[in-house]
């Protein structure tokens, strides 16, 4: 091989050399970039899973009662209460708790229970009656729909319902009642744990984190 050739593939491979230098150095700050884009969005994807994880919890501890029980409505205003003896109560005891909704709203089954009655009874209207273990009695009136029947075995929680106006009712709520092994009312509040103030609050956040 002569000087010039030599010179030239010296020159040559001496520039392909530097082209891959010069593609490499221009590579090379592209991907931090890259990795910094995709870690970006991995953060904003857990963050938006953990925010949607503690509002699932919120609902969930909103939604539980002392000793495990449930809501029976998760969409409500909290109405006429025990012995209320005004608006459509007016010169009467009012036997129950009265939770006003939409029509169709969902119905929950307090505790675990079996049906006891599922069918129109008087002014209760469209009545579902659940016997707890404990023998107790709970009253779901006025409903514009009943999901169950009698000898039905039902959980915590479980729907069996809807929300109505039949029966003695002036607009559409839940009547809820609870009643002895003897048969004899009392205050529902003192059954689910809380009273009318803290669940018109647990009412208030549930609206909030829908």
């Amino acid at each position: 091989m002569s000087t010039t050739s030599s010179t030239i593939a010296a020159a040559t491979a001496a520039g392909v050399l530097a082209v891959g230098l010069a593609g490499s150095a221009n590579a090379a700050p592209g991907t931090p970039a890259a990795d910094s884009q995709q870690s970006t969005t991995a953060a904003t994807a857990s963050s938006k899973a953990a925010k949607e994880a503690r509002r699932r919890e919120m609902i969930r501890r909103a939604n539980t009662l002392p000793g495990d029980r449930k809501l029976p409505l998760r969409n409500f205003d909290v109405g006429a209460g025990w012995g209320h003896s005004s608006g459509p109560h007016a010169g009467r005891n009012h036997k129950g708790l009265d939770l006003s909704a939409r029509t169709g709203t969902p119905i929950y089954s307090v505790t675990d229970g079996t049906v006891a009655m599922a069918r129109s009874y008087y002014g209760y209207g469209n009545l579902v009656i659940i016997k707890t273990p404990t023998g107790k009695r709970l009253l779901y009136a006025h409903q514009s729909r009943m999901l169950v029947k009698k000898g039905k075995q039902v959980a915590a929680g479980e729907m069996i319902g809807r929300v109505g106006s039949t029966g003695y009712s002036t607009g559409p709520h839940l009547h809820f009642e609870v009643r002895t092994d003897k048969d004899r009312a009392f205050d529902p509040t003192k059954f689910l744990g809380v009273g009318k103030a803290q669940l018109q609050k647990r009412a208030n956040l549930l609206d909030r984190l829908r």
